[in-house]
């Protein structure tokens, strides 16, 4: 139980940050328009997952 608050509040945080990503596309979006970030988006979002795919076939085994 002592160890369920710092994950909590780091979830939070965590959650309530943008990333670098999220970054990146509002910086270009802003500059060029969303045209020039939906590369960025759908790159992010095939990313994510593939990622997903990889790990739901086993891939995260060999991380451990």
């Amino acid at each position: 139980m002592s160890q369920l608050l710092p994950f909590v509040l780091f979830a939070f945080v965590a959650s309530i940050t943008p990333g670098p990503t999220n970054i990146l596309v509002l910086s270009n979006s802003s500059r060029f328009g969303l045209g020039a970030a939906m590369p960025i988006i759908f790159g992010a979002c095939s990313a994510a997952a593939l990622i997903v795919l990889l790990v739901g076939l086993g891939a995260g085994e060999w991380l451990l």
